[in-house]
Parts: structure tokens; C-alpha cells; sequence
């Protein structure tokens, strides 16, 4: 959006209201405009019912009957609404595009949790699959807006498939250190050995039990 200068409205005239929307409206996002169109319609048609008021004095000072008065549409009021139907048919193709890409941020989204599923079933190491769902999570926050009556449910699936991504960390987390464990109890097991070995006076014998130790 523009920087716009503060402008009291209710300054302009009538006609100078009908340039400034026309420029607001060429000059700045559609979407971004609702309150200076809001004020400019307000100024205006404060300012037209005077002009309404003054016609209708001026019809009945020229013996007018009350019931038969009906103000004509001068050609400014028919200015400012062309502009106003100019802006509510923008604001409209506006709305039909961010829909648009509401359904295909949708789609986006889906294909992410997709992908988040399939990260489990990956045989890679925790590091790697770990880097993988980071990028997953900073597109996921990439991806735009999605239809207001989809973001609950998939925000709910989003965090269902999140959860199990984290359970599935932990539990190879404890394999891993299960693993580890094992691999240090073996180890501290054919130091032992090892150790008692050291007593045997036939190096040759000694030699074939620690290999046959290790083979194990």
C-alpha cells in the first residue's frame, strides 16, 4: 500500500472525493483499501444529502408538493458510484483468486504431511531424518493461507503425524542407547576375559581363546 497522507474527508468536495477514490482505487492493493473507501463514501453522501436538502427547499419554494419530490441523480453522485462498482468488482476477482490459492496452499499442506508420514518408514540415520522433517516444518510455515473450514482439521492432522514423528525419534533414541549398552557390556565382558587371559602361561592358547571370545 501507498504511504498515504492523512486527508480529512469531510474537507473535499464532492467532486474532489469521486478523484480521490478513483486514485486510491488505481494506486493500491484492493485488499488494502476498505477504510479511506469507507470514509470517502461516508464524506460523500454526508455532503450529498445537503445537496439533497437544498434541492428539496428550492422545490418546494417553486410550489412543489412535498410527496411528489424525488432528488435526480446529478452526475457526480453516478461518477462516485461507478467508482464504487469498479471497486466492489475488483475486490470480488480479489476474493475469487485468494480463494484459489487457498485450495492449492491446501493441496501444498496435504503433500507435506505426506511426506512428514513417510519419514518413519525411512532407513536413514535419526540425523538425517531429522534435518528432512526441520525442512518439512519450515515449509509447512512457507505455505500461505488455506480455506478457513480445512485449517482445523488439518491443523489437527498436522500435528497428529508431528507427535508421531517425535515418538518415533524417542523410541530409536532408547534403541540406539539399548544398542549402546549392549555394545559396552560385550566390551567391558572381553576386557575381563582379556584380562584373565594375562595369567595363562601358553601365549599360543590364550591368543585362540580371545579370538574365539570376540567371535562370539
Amino acid at each position: 500500500k501507498k504511504d498515504v497522507i492523512e486527508i480529512d474527508y469531510t474537507t473535499l468536495s464532492r467532486e474532489k472525493l469521486v478523484e480521490e477514490l478513483t486514485q486510491i482505487i488505481n494506486n493500491n492493493p484492493i485488499s488494502e483499501i476498505r477504510k479511506e473507501v469507507e470514509a470517502i463514501k461516508a464524506s460523500f453522501y454526508k455532503k450529498q444529502k445537503a445537496v439533497n436538502e437544498e434541492k428539496r427547499k428550492i422545490f418546494l419554494s417553486e410550489g412543489g408538493n412535498i410527496d411528489d419530490f424525488a432528488p435526480t441523480e446529478d452526475p457526480v453522485e453516478t461518477d462516485l458510484k461507478e467508482q464504487f462498482k469498479r471497486y466492489r468488482r475488483l475486490k470480488a476477482e480479489f476474493n475469487r483468486q485468494l480463494e484459489k490459492e487457498k485450495d492449492v496452499n491446501l493441496e501444498k499442506k496435504f503433500a507435506i504431511i505426506e511426506e512428514l508420514k513417510e519419514l518413519i518408514t525411512k532407513d536413514e540415520s535419526i540425523g538425517d531424518t531429522f534435518k528432512e522433517f526441520r525442512e518439512l516444518q519450515n515449509r509447512w510455515k512457507e505455505v500461505g493461507p488455506v480455506p478457513q473450514q480445512k485449517l482445523k482439521d488439518l491443523w489437527n492432522t498436522y500435528h497428529h503425524h508431528v507427535e508421531k514423528f517425535y515418538d518415533f525419534i524417542n523410541i530409536n533414541k532408547e534403541l540406539r542407547d539399548l544398542d549402546l549398552k549392549k555394545n559396552l557390556e560385550l566390551k567391558l565382558e572381553l576386557c575381563e576375559k582379556a584380562e584373565k587371559l594375562i595369567e595363562e602361561s601358553s601365549v599360543v592358547v590364550a591368543f585362540k581363546t580371545l579370538q574365539k571370545h570376540h567371535n562370539q
